[in-house]
């Protein structure tokens, strides 16, 4: 199979634009749950041990599920455009 230069770019731009949809309301959770969980200090301040410690496990426990949700939502985007590309060209 064969993809025009044309047909690869509005694949390209329905994938964008539908993985920025299925992804912002994720990366606003995951922006809320950093500045609930994760220490603050002020500027020019370094965190103690145990001010660490928490950084690196809460964080990892953020980081990683999120990752994984922006992963799948991705695959659900690219899924969902090349139905609709496809669908729509036959």
């Amino acid at each position: 199979m064969s993809i025009s230069f044309k047909k690869a770019t509005k694949l390209w731009f329905g994938f964008m634009w539908r993985s920025f949809v299925l992804t912002m309301p994720v990366m606003i959770i995951i922006e809320v749950l950093t500045w609930m969980f994760l220490p603050h200090v002020a500027a020019g301040a370094q965190l103690t041990s145990a001010e660490f410690r928490d950084f690196i496990v809460n964080g990892g426990l953020i980081w990683f599920p999120g990752g994984i949700i922006s992963i799948l939502l991705q695959i659900q985007a690219f899924r969902w455009t090349v139905n609709d590309l496809f669908t729509t060209v036959q």
